[in-house]
């Protein structure tokens, strides 16, 4: 067999090892290019070291080919806190557009709830409300919120967050919070309601407060009392400051008022409800600047559960400048707007005339009978107020059902009796109708002491008893 071979012109041999030189010096141009940029990788924002964000969007614009060198330099410069794997990772979630958050490295491990700046910002909260214990569920709602902002300010909706937190986390953060240098743990704390905090911290009350003291501790003189005179001298200025503004202002001599005329009320609250009470906290978190005023300011606790409902019996003390002390007036103020709002608001709320003129008067906002003459208020703003009650087990309230000659409460005959037993058929316990008799005789001194413009009963409320409907026998 005859081979024929083709040597190719000495030309042409020329021309492709130009081309090969050509090829091997662009591609060691780019290599030199490429070096260069890894020498010369974007500083932080933070100065130290890329946050995971900040690194994502760096390596996102890296040729894929350059991508491990680009890692290999951003970890040998120490501006990462982890390693290979978990950069790759950050970058499949981000280029899969799933949440990034931007916060600290963290090393080795799962990604912690919090980080040390959050930690940092949830301590700052509890310091600045000075005063408080934050519990479980407190500190439970501090780190939802924190994790929902981080989740926004990533660009992402905080849909993934969750309401409640497990136990496990909630109780770790409890005790990595407890070894801030600024909190400390408290054991005992006052509750108080989200509307006793706000009415305690308004500023509008505090201004109140201090013109009541000023209209009614002062009263205008002839002539400063020499005594009077000297004794307030020796007060500090700040003590003395109010007297001063107060004789200003009316341009006359004033003088303070005796001691005896002046008195201070405090009140306490028990609460009386259906159900069990919820589980308190054995410890709290609290800044250690609240507990240095702890003798003089208590530390409280938000509470709106179910066990700070119901029925509420203040116990109110009154003392006056000299010591003398005022017998505890008792006040059982009525249901919680939940309770009040579940029995009425319904009838209130009718768009067609409603069964009474209460709930004429007092249409919901949402009604279309807000807009009307009639109306008086809105049903939304009342509070429902019990001035007077009793003790269904007292053993006074055991004897209702005599008369009484015969060591009972209510003057009553027979024909009386017998009236009253005969009501309430659906109720087999006669001592019952009695009280709900005595519950109604009271209901007709409010009646009584409301003036007649004011009063929206059509009805007592006792006509079965007394066989009397809207006037009528």
């Amino acid at each position: 067999m005859l081979h024929h071979y083709i040597t190719p012109a000495k030309s042409s041999l020329q021309a492709n090892k130009r081309h090969c030189l050509a090829r091997q010096s662009a591609q060691l141009n780019s290599a030199q290019v490429k070096t260069a940029e890894l020498a010369q990788l974007p500083a932080p924002q933070n100065g130290s070291m890329y946050r995971k964000l900040e690194v994502c969007k760096i390596l996102d614009k890296v040729d894929r080919s350059m991508r491990a060198k680009f890692i290999d330099e951003m970890i040998k410069q120490q501006l990462v806190g982890c390693g290979k794997s978990t950069l790759y990772s950050l970058l499949k979630k981000y280029n899969d557009g799933e949440v990034v958050l931007d916060n600290d490295w963290h090393g080795v491990g799962r990604t912690p709830t919090l980080d040390t700046s959050d930690v940092k910002l949830i301590s700052e909260k509890i310091q600045s409300d000075h005063g408080r214990a934050f519990g479980s569920q407190d500190l439970n709602n501090a780190i939802i919120e924190r994790l929902k902002e981080k989740r926004i300010t990533a660009g992402f909706k905080p849909i993934d967050v969750p309401d409640k937190l497990p136990k496990s986390t909630l109780r770790d953060y409890e005790a990595h919070m407890a070894l801030q240098p600024e909190l400390a743990i408290v054991d005992k704390t006052n509750r108080k309601t989200n509307n006793r905090y706000t009415a305690e911290n308004s500023i509008i009350a505090s201004f109140n407060l201090l013109l009541v003291i000023a209209a009614t501790h002062f009263i205008e003189v002839p002539k400063l009392d020499p005594q009077v005179e000297k004794d307030m001298r020796s007060l500090p200025n700040s003590t003395r400051q109010l007297l001063d503004l107060v004789t200003e202002a009316a341009g006359v001599p004033m003088a303070p008022v005796s001691p005896s005329l002046i008195s201070s009320t405090d009140e306490s609250t028990e609460y009386i409800f259906s159900g069990s009470t919820s589980k308190q906290a054995t410890f709290r978190l609290t800044s250690k600047s609240s507990l240095n005023t702890k003798n003089t300011s208590s530390i409280y606790s938000i509470n709106e559960g179910m066990d700070m409902s119901g029925f509420r019996v203040k116990l109110t003390h009154t003392f006056n400048g000299t010591g003398g002390y005022a017998p505890v007036f008792v006040t059982v103020s009525g249901f919680n707007d939940y309770d009040l709002h579940n029995e009425h608001k319904s009838e209130a709320a009718k768009e067609a005339a409603p069964s009474s003129r209460f709930y004429l008067s007092y249409p919901t906002k949402e009604c279309t009978r807000v807009q009307s003459n009639l109306k008086r208020g809105v049903f939304d703003a009342l509070t429902m107020y019990i001035a007077a009650g009793f003790d269904a087990n007292h053993d006074i309230a055991m004897r209702l059902d005599k008369c009484f000659n015969n060591g009972g409460v209510l003057i009553m005959n027979e024909v009386d009796k017998r009236n009253i037993e005969s009501r309430m058929k659906n109720e087999t316990n006669l001592l019952n109708k009695y009280h709900a008799f005595l519950s109604y005789l009271m209901e007709f001194g409010y009646d009584l002491a409301i003036a007649p413009s004011h009063n929206v009963s059509d009805s007592f409320g006792f006509e079965g008893f007394v066989s009397i409907f809207h006037g009528s026998a």
